[in-house]
């Protein structure tokens, strides 16, 4: 039996335009004939298909997507839409709910969110060969997750995500995790986001698949089960004409799992990237393959030492951390305000939003909490040692 994923699919844009003049085939070029080459496949769905609500507040900007841009799934051949992401609330409950009625009518499952979080929890099981699948969806916590009242994603909680898998494992015989979260356009997951993944193998996972840097990560067999830690982006068109965000924005890979007596016995990786020209999809040959192959090879490596994982995580704060401090603190003399006066004459919105993502969302956390223990502890010049490695990995380049 084999299930291929992919990873974040945000129709707008060039690819929202093609969809709706009917030529959703264009988008995925010559990786169709791969897309169909499954029993299942999974994509993650990073905006709502809607075109009603109001954008939400939060920070970051708000994505939705026509509707019809469902035909682009449809000719892709997906059959399961995992909506436990960041962006899925972008547009309140109304978008949530609107995007799977129209995946339901398209024939299309979805998992990760749900009307309200009883519903965003429930697992999608199905059926395959005689055998029983369960897909769990997770996402970090930011403006997106679902509760008592509103439609948004399943959050990313370990205790209760662990206890979800457990039960899963008790009532099936294979279990998918699927988890949004990390940090954006790291090659290298966090300590936190290895333990955690990690851990839900621990709990009876027979994959885990990542999402949400927005970049390639590495992959490994741990326990027995693949943990690919970040597919990167499938299909994610800003239009822009440089390449502000780096080359890998727009050149990942998805993979094909083969599963024997409930366990992966094999897997492929298979590596593509979007044309600037006009964001389609197109397979990776001859020596820039064999270039990217080498590329996730070294990633991969990295996950092997737990204290390079650490040395590059270390880096990546002492490179980042400045700018999240700033932030931080420019919300602190606002949000402090509100002790003595109304949260309307403290100051903006924006000011208490940011001062909100940066406590409630793990990852950002993660960073600021490194950061401020490596400033404490008098270790930010070492850490700035990996900052070069870094660099370089966000080009794509084997070091």
């Amino acid at each position: 039996m084999k299930i291929l994923f992919v990873g974040d699919f945000c129709p707008i844009s060039r690819v929202e335009e093609l969809a709706l003049k009917g030529k959703a085939d264009a988008v995925f070029g010559d990786t169709l004939f791969e897309l169909h080459d499954k029993d299942l496949s999974v994509v993650n769905l990073e905006c709502p298909l809607t075109e009603s609500g109001s954008p939400i507040r939060k920070i970051g900007p708000n994505h939705r997507a026509n509707p019809k841009t469902v035909e682009c799934l449809k000719e892709g051949g997906f059959n399961i839409a995992n909506l436990a992401n960041n962006h899925i609330r972008d547009y309140g409950s109304n978008g949530v709910n609107e995007t799977i009625r129209s995946l339901k009518a398209s024939n299309i499952k979805s998992v990760g969110a749900g009307s309200y979080l009883s519903s965003a929890q429930k697992p999608l099981r199905i059926t395959v060969e005689n055998k029983v699948i369960v897909f769990l969806g997770f996402a970090e916590n930011a403006f997106n997750c679902a509760d008592e009242n509103d439609a948004g994603a399943c959050p990313l909680d370990p205790v209760t995500n662990i206890a979800q898998i457990k039960k899963a494992r008790n009532e099936s015989d294979i279990v998918v995790v699927l988890v949004h979260g990390g940090n954006e356009y790291n090659p290298v997951p966090s300590p936190r986001i290895v333990k955690t993944y990690r851990a839900f193998v621990e709990a009876g996972a027979s994959a885990v698949i990542g999402t949400h840097p927005h970049v390639p990560q590495g992959h490994e067999i741990y326990n027995n089960a693949p943990i690919f830690y970040s597919l990167g982006n499938f299909v994610f068109d800003l239009n822009q004409k440089n390449y502000s965000r780096g080359p890998l924005w727009s050149k990942s890979y998805f993979v094909r799992l083969h599963f024997q007596e409930n366990t992966v016995n094999n897997f492929e990786v298979i590596p593509y990237k979007a044309l600037p020209q006009n964001a389609c999809l197109t397979l990776l040959k001859a020596e820039e393959l064999d270039e990217f192959r080498r590329y996730i090879e070294v990633l991969s490596n990295i996950l092997k030492d737990k204290d390079e994982i650490k040395y590059y995580w270390n880096g990546w704060c002492a490179m980042q951390g400045p700018a999240y401090l700033r932030r931080l603190s420019y919300s602190f003399p606002f949000t402090l305000l509100y002790t003595f006066v109304p949260w309307k004459q403290a100051g903006s919105l924006k000011s208490f939003l940011s001062a909100q993502i940066s406590l409630k969302c793990e990852a950002v956390q993660e960073l600021l909490s490194t950061f401020l223990d490596l400033i404490i502890k008098k270790q930010i010049d070492e850490a700035k040692e990996y900052i070069p490695a870094i660099k370089e990995l966000q080009k794509g380049r084997a070091l």
